[in-house]
């Protein structure tokens, strides 16, 4: 039998059918899904039988070889689920691990951007992390650009960066914040607004997105704030990445 691979996608999800069908159906045109650990992790709602049903159908459908869903005991919820997800494949011998999610479909070659970045940067010490979407055109399809701040559409990070300063300053129950308590609150502020610009950290964004977002509806998501990205494609042909200053 191979070896368990040291690389993980992380796909969290509640009780979003319509989008997480969605999405899983991007998921199905992924190229080299099968060189990573694909784990689902499902927060327990009226949906829960659903959710698991539709992650086992896509196992089944790409065929994968390494791949688990977990139902949570109980809602762990947007924030902390992640947290959970990313502590547990790291304690577990991951060395990479993307954090997706059910409403952010990808591109074709998303794994591979995500893969070339991990192997390029993953001894640069100013990279915190790999995101996945970029808002409009940066460049052409293989450019690669080194930005500063942080997005949580689709990213990824090692191991060390997860040890050395992510896991411990996670906000958990926006307790922190920008001014006054409540504003700019939650793990993904926390990260580009404080934790990242306060280590001079930055992190590898896509010239063209490798993400969409179709989440009109959610915790952190409304019809009247959709944004969307410009630049994104479902398919990419063979892209040779490189990364421009």
């Amino acid at each position: 039998m191979s070896k368990i691979p040291n690389k993980a996608v992380l796909f969290t999800a509640y009780d979003r059918i319509g989008y997480l069908a969605r999405t899983l159906d991007s998921w199905r045109n992924v190229r080299g899904l099968e060189d990573w650990y694909f784990y689902a992790s499902v927060d327990p709602s009226q949906h829960s039988q659903a959710i698991v049903d539709l992650f086992a159908q896509f196992t089944r459908d790409t065929g994968l070889s390494f791949h688990s869903t977990h139902l949570n005991d109980r809602k762990l919820g947007v924030l902390h689920h992640p947290w959970r997800g990313f502590e547990d494949l790291f304690n577990n011998g991951m060395e990479f691990v993307v954090r997706v999610e059910d409403d952010l479909p990808v591109s074709d070659d998303f794994l591979e951007y995500m893969d070339w970045s991990r192997k390029e940067f993953q001894d640069n010490e100013d990279i915190a992390a790999v995101i996945g979407y970029q808002s409009d055109f940066q460049g052409d399809e293989g450019a690669v650009l080194i930005q500063e701040g942080f997005s949580p559409w689709n990213w990824g990070i090692w191991k060390d960066r997860w040890d050395y300063y992510i896991r411990d300053t996670w906000d958990h129950d926006y307790t922190t914040y920008n001014g006054q308590p409540g504003h700019q609150s939650g793990f993904d502020w926390n990260l580009n607004t404080r934790v990242l610009p306060e280590r001079g950290k930055s992190c590898v964004y896509p010239a063209q997105s490798r993400v969409q977002n179709i989440g009109e509806h959610g915790t952190h998501a409304r019809a009247s704030d959709f944004p969307q990205s410009a630049s994104f494609h479902e398919h990419y042909g063979p892209v040779e990445y490189r990364l421009v200053k």
